[in-house]
């Protein structure tokens, strides 16, 4: 299920893997209030405590390396894999056809740094 807490992000191709993983370590972190360079403001957002990665066909290689580097560096753990099949509709001739899915689902490590963290320690540098 979907909620504020608990969302997925949904991987493709479109986008390079490092993309991926910075969006979900920002969900895991968390966002501090700010200032971007164009002028726009930067609400704060509180870390997730779980996060559902799914990727289809192409896309499950970008799921499997966004989630195991969130694992690496401690952010979240893996709590289930899940893998099917899907249908999807349509293409050049209208015939559907079956392609591979994956759900990751991640939780949150209670020891990991928020950006909240991150910010002063830079500060007190």
């Amino acid at each position: 299920m979907v909620s504020d807490s608990s969302p997925e992000m949904k991987v493709s191709r479109k986008q390079p893997i490092r993309f991926y993983i910075r969006a979900a370590e920002a969900f895991f972190r968390g966002v501090c209030e700010g200032t971007k360079k164009n002028g726009d403001k930067i609400e704060k957002k509180e870390p997730v405590t779980e996060l559902t990665i799914s990727g289809l066909g192409n896309a499950i290689n970008t799921a499997i390396a966004c989630a195991t580097n969130l694992e690496r560096n401690e952010l979240a753990e893996v709590v289930s894999v899940n893998t099917d099949y899907c249908i999807v509709k349509g293409g050049g001739k209208g015939v559907d056809r079956r392609s591979p899915q994956i759900q990751i689902q991640l939780k949150r490590n209670p020891d990991a740094q928020t950006a909240e963290d991150l910010k002063a320690a830079q500060e007190a540098a």
